[in-house]
């Protein structure tokens, strides 16, 4: 039996079993021992992409009881906070960490970039699949580095159980595998698999010089330079050790699904030829977009493939609305829309609305147009404005951009966000010896030579902060900073 205590035992045994339950991870921790019952996995296929017919493209998810879930959010914490506490952790790894995430780690990527062709370089990038990685892990090598960022004797034993004579099997369709023994990888739906592969790919960075970003095992490698030749062979030598290092560490990479991108001005990169990045002699495939956590980045950054892309979600599911607005009341459609089509304007905008046309701006504020007629029933050619936006308390496209990246910059300065990101902004009285009462909250923009360098949330960020009313711009409480802001935008609208 995989859980020999069901959920709804569990509670019932509450509050009088928690005692119990604490006997039993107590004495796990200090005998350096974790239960087979912990140990055991119903392992359930989820399909990614590409073909269903193939194995490699699902993602086996382990099904854990609950008392080891409950023994593992225990055990986490504490490990986190050890991490956390002496910055074992590589700041570039945004991956299940606290205050990080995907948006993060592309706004910081999308800024770098842009800044470097401001400079007039060439920005080279490529983007590392691992086959397989949280399946690969060694835990012989896990364990070592463990030990190596400080943990004693008993917690390498206690991990070494947690790890080690781990059963699984696998449920499709109904039926049951047999049981087998997992020796390597750590468990994919587990609490504590998530923090150990982290710790597992933590000294990659050591492995080469350049600018290396992380998202679980979603890596991407950048370097800038001004002449493409020696951008390419640079960062095909950081390919080589970043590939050596994951050799030596067991892991492969997906050469296939490795690809290769140069970003550059237009001037720029009308005068390039192919961009060439080589690994063992062969050449990895080079493309003038690439999509990198959800979001498309293109060689040019003029954000048209990303916007395109959101325009086909917005309207596609603004006609499963209107298909069934019948069945559905106004508080429904508000709630849906709410939930799986707003925020598609909104994800990772720091990267790719700038770039974009006022053409293809309008045609973003088009399709919310029509998204809010079809909720308040409007006919076709219905004029909306700011009575309609305040009706459903909404921001046009531009205004939720604005949105976005005032709260960004608000979470940076009252310490909100992963350190790296805190470099993009610099207030006005720390760059000024003299400064205004009125101008104390303000922000220094950056000063970029381009217009590229302009649509950086480092300039646009602190441009768009310094126009906020100050009596909201010292609102230390996001709650009320964002309520107060979104009240502001809505002002504005136009009628």
């Amino acid at each position: 039996m995989l859980d020999p205590i069901p959920n709804k035992l569990l509670k019932e045994m509450l509050p009088e079993g928690i005692v119990h339950l604490l006997n039993i991870i107590n004495s796990s921790l200090s005998l350096g021992y974790v239960p087979e019952t912990f140990r055991r996995a119903k392992v359930v296929p989820l399909f990614k992409k590409g073909n269903s017919h193939d194995p490699g493209n699902y993602r086996p998810v382990s099904i854990l009881c609950t008392v080891s879930k409950i023994f593992e959010r225990l055990v986490n914490e504490q490990f986190n906070e050890y991490m956390n506490k002496n910055n074992f952790m590589f700041k570039f790894q945004s991956g299940f960490r606290k205050s990080h995430s995907t948006e993060s780690c592309l706004l910081y990527l999308s800024d770098i970039i842009h800044r470097e062709i401001d400079h007039g370089n060439l920005c080279g990038m490529v983007l590392l699949d691992l086959q397989k990685a949280f399946d690969t892990v060694n835990h012989d090598r896990l364990i070592a580095k463990l030990e190596a960022l400080g943990a004693d004797s008993s917690t390498c034993r206690w991990f070494r159980s947690y790890l080690s004579g781990r059963e699984q099997l696998v449920v499709l369709g109904g039926v049951l595998s047999d049981p087998c023994i997992v020796e390597c990888g750590v468990p994919q739906g587990s609490i504590l698999g998530l923090s150990l592969f982290l710790t597992y790919i933590n000294d990659m960075a050591d492995s080469c010089s350049c600018e290396l970003f992380l998202y679980a095992d979603d890596s991407a490698l950048l370097m800038s330079h001004k002449q493409q030749s020696t951008l390419e062979s640079n960062l095909s030598s950081e390919l080589s050790s970043v590939n050596n290092w994951q050799i030596d560490n067991m892991l492969s990479l997906h050469f296939e699904k490795t690809e290769a991108i140069l970003f550059g001005s237009k001037y720029k990169l009308n005068r390039c030829s192919k961009f060439r990045v080589i690994l063992n002699n062969v050449v990895v495939s080079t493309k003038t977009s690439v999509k990198y956590l959800g979001c498309i980045l293109e060689n040019n950054l003029d954000g048209r493939k990303m916007a395109n892309k959101v325009l086909s979600k917005v309207n596609g599911l603004t006609k499963f609305l209107a298909r069934n607005s019948t069945f559905l009341d106004r508080s429904t459609m508000i709630i849906l829309a709410n939930a799986l089509i707003l925020n598609q304007f909104e994800y990772a905008c720091t990267s790719w609305f700038e770039g974009l046309t006022k053409r293809f701006k309008g045609r973003l504020q088009t399709a919310q147009n029509k998204l809010i007629r079809v909720i308040l029933n409007m006919g076709h050619r219905s004029h909306t404005g700011r009575s309609q936006f305040v009706e459903l308390n909404w921001l046009p496209v531009e205004s939720r951009v604005i949105m976005s990246k005032l709260t960004m910059t608000h979470k940076i300065l009252y310490g909100n966000v992963p350190n790296y990101l805190l470099c993009l902004i610099n207030k006005v009285k720390d760059t000024n010896t003299i400064y205004t009462r009125g101008s104390i909250s303000d922000l220094c923009p950056y000063a970029f030579k381009t217009m590229l360098g302009k649509e950086t949330f480092a300039y646009i960020g602190a441009v768009q902060w310094n126009k906020l009313d100050r009596q909201i711009k010292v609102i230390s409480s996001m709650n009320s900073f964002k309520k107060r802001t979104k009240d502001w935008l809505l002002e504005r609208v136009a009628e």
